[in-house]
């Protein structure tokens, strides 16, 4: 009896609109939030209530931090203390051949997540020092990799998958933007390559 009524509650949840879902406002995500679909991949591939590191903050912060703890790496002073994230100022330094979020301001990193989002600094910034500093954060996690429908942002996530050795899956929206996903191995994996080894 539980086991039915479990899935005719599944059947309905998976037939229902999202606009009835009332998952999100469909307002706070599109243009330059994230989408509607990267949002739902990570409703449904991330335990409610986990960690997420985003590089990036926007509105589509506060609809994530109504399922998860949100940790936000946010380079303009107009976007901090908006939303229910703990926010990480880093201003922008120039490395030379690249900006991004100046590092010496990164040592208030979470120590644990479970979910990076790469959705900033803004392209006409980069995002490439996220490659050149990827020692300072957790690769072993899930990365997404917003808006690889731009060419900086594709040459990252494939030059981020090919430093770790990791295979990479682009998804595609409606609304033509694109998203990147390099997944986390998951302890089976690593259990199984230790036994085979």
């Amino acid at each position: 009896m539980k086991i039915r009524n479990w899935l005719g509650l599944s059947l309905l949840l998976l037939l229902t609109p999202l606009s009835k879902a009332k998952l999100f406002n469909p307002n706070a995500l599109g243009g330059w939030a994230i989408s509607k679909e990267l949002f739902m991949y990570i409703y449904n591939t991330v335990e409610h209530g986990k960690n997420i590191l985003e590089l990036g903050s926007g509105s589509a912060t506060q609809e994530l931090a109504q399922y998860f703890t949100m940790y936000s790496i946010e380079h303009n002073k107009i976007w901090l203390d908006k939303y229910e994230t703990t926010y990480i100022f880093a201003p922008i330094k120039n490395y030379g051949s690249y900006r991004w979020f100046n590092t010496v301001f990164l040592n208030k990193l979470p120590k644990d997540y479970d979910l990076i989002l790469i959705d900033g600094p803004p392209g006409p910034i980069g995002r490439y020092g996220f490659y050149h500093h990827l020692n300072l954060f957790n690769t072993n996690v899930t990365m997404i990799f917003d808006d690889v429908q731009r060419g900086a942002e594709l040459r990252l996530l494939k030059d981020v998958a090919r430093k770790l050795k990791k295979p990479y899956k682009i998804h595609y929206c409606k609304d033509g933007k694109r998203f990147g996903v390099i997944n986390a191995i998951s302890k089976d994996k690593k259990i199984a390559a230790l036994l085979l080894s």
